[in-house]
């Protein structure tokens, strides 16, 4: 059901503040799942397992599997119009997990379709080594977009980084 703006709202500007933001967080992550699943069901005819967790204190967001690789995903989210450093923080409870990565997501809609369009960045230590915490008693660690990241990803580069086992990711 489309969802109509209000009285004073422009279709060229996004709702913005807090409750809209965890809003938009949502729409993104579930477009993001609904582009793994269909490729991986119709491309591979595979089903990939998803996994939240409960409690947000293991430094990621979602367990994904999928040809018997496991996965612990720390989703980062930037309008593609954003201005700013690209960096992105991490919680360093993530490095605690056997293969661990985050999925950069750059984000637009397309105004004719009202439909989110998504592109995708990568990490992970075993591609590009990550950086210890600066400070070191930092709960925190930061990856940089030109160092950290494989960019410009569809959804089927991504899924080949995320579930073909020894994939040397630079060669791609």
């Amino acid at each position: 059901m489309p969802i109509e703006p209000g009285p004073q709202s422009d279709r060229t500007e996004l709702p913005k503040g807090p409750e809209d933001a965890r809003y938009l967080e949502n729409i993104i992550e579930h477009g993001f799942l609904s582009e793994l699943l269909e490729h991986y069901w119709f491309a591979h005819r595979r089903r990939v397992e998803v996994i939240r967790p409960d409690v947000d204190g293991g430094g990621y967001d979602l367990v994904l599997e999928a040809n018997r690789r496991v996965r612990h995903v720390q989703l980062k989210g930037r309008y593609r119009k954003a201005s700013g450093p690209k960096v992105v923080k991490v919680h360093s409870r993530l490095r605690d997990h056997w293969d661990p990565c985050v999925i950069w997501i750059f984000w637009d809609w397309d105004e004719t379709l009202n439909r989110v369009r998504l592109e995708y960045r990568y990490s992970s230590p075993k591609q590009r080594s990550w950086p210890d915490p600066d400070p070191p008693d930092s709960p925190v660690f930061k990856l940089r977009n030109e160092q950290h990241f494989l960019k410009d990803l569809d959804i089927a580069l991504l899924a080949r980084q995320l579930f073909e086992p020894d994939l040397v990711p630079d060669k791609l």
